[in-house]
């Protein structure tokens, strides 16, 4: 009800205004012409005092005020009951006058202030504006990739058995005076909690190395 009473308010008060003021300007005439302005100025006032309504929430404890801005803009936007008028010769017309040189003062400082932080404005501008796409360049820079391990159960149903090979190199017990390098296995079995399982690589085959002393020795028998 809320959403469908602001929709009414704007189209009421701006869209049909709008087409009104373009038809008294077509042939401008000296009362029409003061009713619009009459109007414009009563309806700029009220959309100030709904912004700082809306925007401290003191609206939002107000019963029905969507409603009752939707009637007031009603009664506002029809040229031949003269509401508008008589809102703007009855109270805003005397404030504006009672209080008008203090808003021409307080207008003239703020323009002042305005243009001396003018060149201010302009020189950071670019600087914000490099920095914001700076950001989003390095933003959309593609991050190092991940390595991402599937968890796989084997054909039988169970989960394989971690191995992990090492080498190192060991006196053969059998043979004198040979090295020769033994892979020592690491059986390792997974918690139930583990994400991924690699399976284990094919044993290495026992290779001997048979030193110098042992060929030349063979080679004489």
């Amino acid at each position: 009800m809320s959403f469908l009473a602001r929709g009414l308010s704007n189209l009421i008060g701006i869209v049909a205004p709008v087409v009104h003021s373009f038809k008294v300007l077509k042939k401008p005439t000296k009362p029409k012409l003061i009713g619009c302005l009459h109007y414009w100025t009563i309806y700029g006032s009220l959309l100030i005092v709904d912004w700082f309504l809306t925007t401290f929430y003191i609206s939002c404890f107000i019963p029905f005020y969507d409603m009752f801005m939707l009637t007031f803009t009603l009664l506002l936007a029809v040229p031949h009951i003269g509401f508008a008028s008589m809102m703007y010769s009855k109270f805003l017309a005397p404030f504006l006058r009672k209080y008008e040189r203090r808003i021409d003062k307080i207008t003239a400082t703020l323009v002042d202030k305005a243009w001396q932080y003018v060149p201010v404005v302009a020189m950071t501008v670019p600087a914000v504006m490099a920095s914001m796409v700076s950001a989003f360049e390095a933003s959309t820079q593609p991050t190092s990739s991940q390595l991402e391990i599937e968890e796989m159960d084997d054909a039988d149903g169970h989960r394989p058995i971690i191995l992990n090979q090492s080498f190192e190199i060991q006196e053969d017990e059998e043979e004198e005076d040979g090295d020769v390098f033994r892979p020592i296995i690491k059986r390792e079995i997974p918690d139930e909690d583990d994400d991924f399982v690699v399976f284990p690589k094919p044993m290495i085959q026992r290779a001997t190395m048979r030193t110098r002393r042992q060929t030349r020795s063979s080679s004489v028998m």
